[in-house]
């Protein structure tokens, strides 16, 4: 049953507790009064807390006809011939530069081809500038470093 899967996930009936509650749900708008609702009710019912701490609510992606994407409507994205095409960073970078957290998409090929390019240009630059370390990244020891979190 989908509506437990996240105990499902943290080995239920004996709960992994690095696993549940689960820090972060991600949802669309379209599932909150019904996939969301028996979420949360089953997993109070059943083991009286909330399966997550965080809800995440994304907006829908619509298609460049303006209206919801759906495979019944005709409007959308073939993801596996776009990330051959463009690749999985590519639709990334739309993705995150598209729109706010819990607002609506409209899905472009102008702004995944921008993507693209972008993306292209940083990882051709990471390359550039890797090639000039003296120190090759594989034999550098995580431990060794100090990073401050205004480094990161």
């Amino acid at each position: 049953d989908s509506s437990i899967t996240i105990a499902a996930h943290a080995g239920w009936p004996e709960l992994d507790r690095r696993l549940f509650p689960a820090d972060l749900q991600p949802n669309g708008t379209d599932i909150i009064r019904t996939w969301d609702y028996y979420l949360l009710v089953r997993h109070l019912a059943l083991l009286g807390e909330a399966p997550y701490r965080t809800v995440l609510i994304n907006g829908m992606v619509f298609g460049e006809d303006g209206r919801k994407m759906s495979k019944s409507l005709g409007n959308y994205v073939d993801t596996t011939m776009a990330r051959s095409k463009y690749g999985a960073d590519a639709l990334r970078q739309w993705a995150a530069i598209g729109a706010s957290t819990g607002s609506d998409i409209p899905f472009s090929w102008k702004d995944v081809d921008f993507g693209f390019r972008f993306m292209r240009k940083f990882w051709n630059a990471a390359r550039f500038a890797g090639s000039h370390l003296n120190t090759k990244i594989a034999e550098l020891d995580p431990k060794k470093l100090k990073f401050r979190p205004v480094d990161l």
